[in-house]
């Protein structure tokens, strides 16, 4: 009578939590497990397999949900354009409006001297 070889059951499981983008105080769940019956020879590559199984479909609900719930943004500011309209701003303008008020006389900047050392003298 041959020897039955010895087997062993793998489970894997993976999940992910999201929270929607439309409603703060919404979170989704993603989950996904998988079983397997393995011969004991195999059990490291098989738990490799089935993790990375598990962990690819619920990256795959988690995407397609995503897509299906992203708010639509009407243009997306650049920096430049932020630049721009922080300029504009109020605030902005009276401290540059000040700043230009300041004359030139009064804008004593100083340079300072440098004398360079023979090597020897240190």
């Amino acid at each position: 009578m041959p020897k039955k070889e010895k087997t062993i059951e793998i489970c894997r499981s993976f999940s992910q939590k999201v929270s929607n983008p439309k409603n703060r105080y919404e979170n989704m769940d993603f989950f996904a497990s998988v079983k397997a019956e393995v011969k004991e020879a195999d059990k490291e590559k098989v738990s490799e397999a089935l993790d990375i199984f598990v962990q690819d479909e619920v990256t795959k609900s988690v995407c397609a949900y995503q897509l299906e719930n992203i708010p639509e943004t009407p243009t997306k500011l650049t920096a430049t354009d932020f630049a721009q309209a922080r300029t504009e701003a109020p605030a902005e303008q009276a401290k540059q409006e000040e700043a230009n008020e300041i004359p030139p006389e009064e804008d004593k900047t100083t340079e300072e001297e440098t004398t360079t050392v023979p090597l020897e003298e240190i």
